[in-house]
């Protein structure tokens, strides 16, 4: 007979050092009642009392706590533990998982060996390859391969490039995409650099150089020639964007196989693209691994680079206020970042045996407000969406219908998930979303 299942949901926020654990037993029409106390600064022990059989879950937590910080209280169902860290405690180690190359050694990976990946030439389509899904830097893409279509894999580097050899001479990172408008803060001269072009830099837009890519934070840009013409082909964008978007005078790059989006190229006047721009969360970028002789293929999630981009804005402007919008306006929601780090973990068990040890697993996330048009639309007196949208101050953010209908799928799952009592504030809804684990 299967014994009470019990949920745990923990909230560690990074910056007041500070652990919330709920622990419930789920079942509605349970007889079973819960306890829970800390007995050492990293383990939590659930006690769940039966008519018949007690059930001991050992909680191992992945930081430690200050024990004299510990408060315990009782709740419907459960019981809720808040407590500091302690001094010599640090944040949660990233989840690293151990996978086994071809050559039998172990080596780290953030998340599982994947076989078959849509990359590009045939060879990597058959073979098998270690996928992180962490946002890349530039020392990481050093051994870089090839970048290719993540929806067909069709290769989109340059065709003199040979196969598995590095398209580029020269992999750098590029600079905060908000760096124009903090120059005032570098120079120590009163000089207009805004609206000056120099060395291909107008408006704060770097021209590309052949052979040397640029690794944001979430896009790679490049020159046009060292792209794969025929694999690519342009449009104009649906919408014009705001005079301050820096995505104004952009056209669109469409894979010229599966006609999804892939990236951007910038124009100026009539002349040909100087520089372009491919998502990161668009394509695959394969790097080639000596260690593990299997390709290794960065492929995160747009939510990660999303949450990176926001994050970005937040810190150039000190606006917290985003108004996310599709590229056809059918799609918008407002978004208000509260919590830049914060760690958070929801699992749940079934007390199969009468003593059971369980590890605690917390994921990096930020927390956000967010408020859908369609529920704005329920709330005509606030008249939050034509506020928001017509102030100047709120960054206005564009991209594809399909990411901005994604983003608002997870807020709604990451919104289910918290306590019904901590799911609203005011109009708003609460939800998280994932960061990069590096």
């Amino acid at each position: 007979m299967a014994g009470p299942r019990v949920s745990l949901n923990a909230d560690l926020l990074a910056n007041l050092r500070s652990l919330t654990l709920t622990a419930k037993v789920v079942d509605s029409d349970s007889h079973y009642t819960l306890a829970a106390q800390c007995s050492s600064s990293s383990t939590v022990v659930v006690t769940i009392k039966g008519k018949e059989v007690n059930h001991r879950l050992s909680v191992e937590l992945p930081i430690e706590i200050d024990e004299t910080s510990i408060r315990v209280s009782n709740i419907s169902m459960g019981a809720t533990i808040r407590a500091r860290l302690s001094r010599e405690s640090h944040l949660p180690p990233l989840d690293k998982k151990k996978i086994v190359g071809n050559d039998g050694e172990l080596t780290s990976a953030i998340d599982s060996l994947s076989i078959g990946t849509k990359i590009g030439d045939e060879d990597s389509k058959s073979s098998k390859h270690f996928v992180r899904s962490h946002l890349p830097t530039s020392a990481e893409l050093q051994n870089l391969s090839q970048l290719s279509c993540r929806s067909c894999g069709s290769l989109l580097t340059c065709p003199l490039a040979k196969l598995h050899q590095n398209p580029f001479d020269r992999i750098l990172d590029h600079p905060s995409e908000y760096w124009h408008e903090l120059i005032d803060c570098w120079t120590c001269h009163k000089e207009e650099y805004t609206t000056v072009e120099k060395s291909g830099h107008l408006g704060g837009i770097f021209g590309a150089k052949a052979r040397t890519l640029l690794v944001g934070g979430s896009y790679v840009l490049m020159h046009p020639d060292d792209l794969r013409n025929e694999c690519v082909e342009e449009r104009k964008r649906e919408t014009d964007e705001p005079s301050s978007s820096l995505r104004k005078g952009r056209r669109v790059l469409l894979c010229s196989t599966c006609k999804e989006i892939v990236g951007e190229s910038y124009r100026t006047g009539s002349h040909s693209a100087r520089s372009v721009r491919l998502f990161s969360y668009c394509i695959n970028i394969q790097v080639s691994s000596e260690m593990t002789k299997n390709p290794i293929v960065f492929c995160a999630a747009f939510e990660r680079y999303f949450v990176q981009e926001i994050l970005e804005a937040a810190q150039a402007h000190a606006s917290y206020k985003f108004c996310i919008c599709s590229e056809d306006n059918q799609s918008i929601f407002l978004l208000w970042l509260q919590t830049m780090e914060m760690f958070v973990g929801k699992q749940e068990f079934i007390c199969e045996r009468e003593e059971m040890k369980k590890p605690l697993r917390l994921e990096r996330v930020v927390r956000v407000l967010y408020l859908s048009d369609k529920e704005a639309k329920l709330d005509p007196e606030k008249q939050f969406m034509e506020k928001w949208q017509e102030d100047r101050q709120i960054e206005r953010m564009v991209y594809p219908a399909k990411f901005v209908e994604s983003l608002l799928q997870l807020l709604e799952e990451s919104n289910a998930r918290i306590e019904p009592e901590y799911r609203r504030m005011q109009v708003f809804r609460v939800g998280t979303l994932m960061r990069s684990t590096k």
